[in-house]
């Protein structure tokens, strides 16, 4: 099979699926080794960190309590209660990227739980806003 024969294939798939391969296609151009990702998210997780105990970003339940006294905490109380259903049952919410990426909104907040089930969990790749650069977590796949 040649490049061209394949180009001319994937150009006849419906317009989703044509989007999950180009995704596809990406993802295997950009795969870093296990080594670099936690390398990479060692160095992200102590960035933030000190962008936190610096004061120069608030944590979410923070911004929501500053917005509204109990706010903070109802956020919390929800978050824990979707994560406790999602194990309970990760297979409740729909795939929405292959392979096994799920989205769990939160109902009174504009955030999504982003995972995947693993054989005795499930993995968090984000706590993503709904309406805001709503596939920054792709790179962590």
């Amino acid at each position: 099979m040649n490049l061209q024969r394949i180009e001319d294939e994937a150009l006849h798939l419906p317009k989703e699926e044509r989007a999950q391969l180009i995704q596809r296609l990406v993802l295997s151009l950009e795969s870093p080794s296990e080594e670099e990702l936690k390398s990479d998210w060692l160095l992200e997780a102590r960035r933030r960190a000190e962008e936190l105990d610096s004061g120069l970003v608030p944590a979410v339940p923070g911004y929501y309590e500053s917005r509204v006294p109990g706010l903070g905490g109802a956020f919390i109380e929800e978050f824990e209660a979707l994560a406790e259903l999602i194990g309970d049952s990760p297979e409740a919410w729909q795939v929405k990227l292959e392979p096994d990426i799920r989205r769990a909104p939160l109902h009174r907040f504009p955030l999504s739980i982003v995972y995947r089930k693993k054989p005795s969990c499930f993995q968090v790749l984000a706590v993503a806003h709904d309406r805001r650069r709503p596939h920054y977590w792709l790179g962590r796949l």
